[in-house]
């Protein structure tokens, strides 16, 4: 088996070293993939407080590192953005770090340099966040600057005009590359016009032409706002000292009242269930979406799990048993609402479908093996937690938990809950969600056959 990333959702938060030594007692004592001394480690290394202001501020202690890392997370995310200006969520993160009030470009980009500081900012899906790393040596440094790139930055017009020219030219070239542009051509029938999660490139591009950039500063000021903000601190720095100083730079900032969206799933219909877009190429780019556990959803543990078995499972049957592809996946990306997604590329599309649907079948009728289940965990595991050893992916996992749950309490809780699926839970699981797909194809309309798709879908219906 080989290892994978099913979840744009960052989870974990243990150390490497823990991890080792999880996975080595579970060969020796059965499958506990995290023991009870590791958990409360994490838990006494990890203390949440609040701003004065409200803003949560949690910080993970990280005893001897000389590395301090902070994110900033906002519960806004593109979904957020109104209809006709939701490029301006990457327009606005983009420009954010090129300058801000006693920092103009050129200041920002000699601090950086010379102190060594990572200094970002990006926008999700439901999230954005803005980030900086530095030893700490010079963490007092760093500070000054990224509190004026959050709060204050300049949005001067010369910056705004050149993140457009860079958009512009990376939502083109989206089309010259199959298997990304695949993507848009599923999401047409995935998503409805109306949905808050869709913004096709070519959509994307339409707006950004009907735009100035000159919005940025006022949605700007509608989003930095204390209740839609969470603190992230990763750090071996002293507690107290650390949280003086986001209050300091942070402990100002007022609510807004700015209102998420609320998303509700992709209706399926049979009439919207399948779309192809013909282009004259050797090989046909597929994309199978489907309705999956959100990250709030009893099942979202056993749901990762699934997807790691259903990838390995396609990987087997697709490239190693029938070489009918090198790249075939499975993956689930879960928000306030999930979705499961199988990618694959492919000169025998029929053949690819069949190969599918055989996979599918053994997962919503066949019961796996209590032996085969702790391998697939072992696997899982593996991949899931060293993915977690850095600051940054440290900080975004607990910031994660804290978004969607109002507590770090299920990041704690994650390892036992994993342990705790059974093979009856996996099979329930794949048929209730293993079915109702909706299939986008790119390729030769003379190499293709329809009912290949049509009949795929009417085959997995129930």
């Amino acid at each position: 088996m080989k290892k994978r990333k099913n979840s744009a959702f960052v989870h974990g938060f243990l150390s490497v070293f823990s991890l080792w030594i999880a996975i080595a007692s579970s060969e020796a004592i059965g499958l506990q993939l995290v023991s009870e001394a590791s958990i409360e480690q994490e838990r006494r290394l990890t203390k949440t407080s609040h701003l004065s202001n409200g803003i949560p501020v949690v910080m993970r202690e990280i005893p001897g590192s000389d590395i301090t890392h902070i994110t900033i997370s906002f519960s806004w995310g593109r979904k957020d953005w109104p209809k006709g200006h939701q490029i301006l969520e990457r327009w606005m993160w983009s420009t954010m770090p090129l300058g801000a009030k006693g920092y103009p470009k050129e200041k920002v980009f000699e601090l950086t340099e010379k102190y060594g500081i990572s200094l970002s900012c990006a926008g999700g899906i439901e999230v954005s966040w803005c980030s900086i790393e530095v030893v700490n040596d010079y963490w007092k440094t760093a500070m000054p600057l990224f509190s004026a790139i959050v709060n204050s930055p300049n949005f001067e017009k010369k910056e705004i005009d050149l993140q457009k020219a860079r958009i512009q030219a990376d939502l083109k070239s989206v089309f010259a590359d199959p298997d990304k542009y695949s993507n848009d051509v599923i999401n047409r029938i995935f998503y409805d016009e109306k949905h808050p999660y869709r913004l096709n490139h070519d959509e994307a591009l339409k707006e950004l032409e009907q735009l100035s950039g000159g919005e940025l500063k006022e949605y700007h000021k509608k989003i930095v706002s204390s209740d839609r903000m969470t603190i992230t601190l990763v750090s071996g720095l002293p507690r107290e000292q650390i949280l003086g100083a986001m209050e300091t730079n942070f402990g100002r900032i007022k609510r807004t009242g700015a209102v998420e969206k609320k998303v509700t799933e992709p209706e399926f219909s049979r009439d919207k269930s399948f779309v192809f877009e013909h282009r004259p190429i050797p090989t046909a780019y597929i994309k199978i979406k489907f309705n999956a556990p959100s990250i709030k959803d009893p099942n979202y543990i056993t749901s990762l799990l699934l997807f790691e078995i259903l990838s390995e499972m396609l990987d087997e049957e697709i490239r190693t048993k029938r070489s009918l592809s090198y790249a075939v996946q499975a993956q689930t990306l879960q928000y306030s609402v999930g979705l499961g997604i199988i990618s694959v590329s492919t000169s025998k599309p029929n053949e690819t479908f069949d190969a599918i649907k055989e996979v599918i079948k053994k997962l919503r009728t066949t019961l796996l093996t209590g032996e085969d289940l702790e391998e697939y965990k072992r696997v899982f595991a593996t991949g899931y937690y060293v993915g977690q050893e850095t600051h940054s992916a440290l900080a975004n996992g607990i910031s994660g938990y804290l978004r969607y749950f109002g507590s770090v309490e299920p990041l704690y809780e994650f390892p036992k809950r994993l342990e705790a699926v059974e093979p009856e839970n996996v099979k329930q699981l794949a048929g209730e969600i293993l079915k109702r797909f909706r299939i986008g194809v790119l390729f030769d309309r003379e190499k293709f056959q329809e009912a290949w798709a049509t009949s795929f879908i009417e085959e997995t219906l129930q």
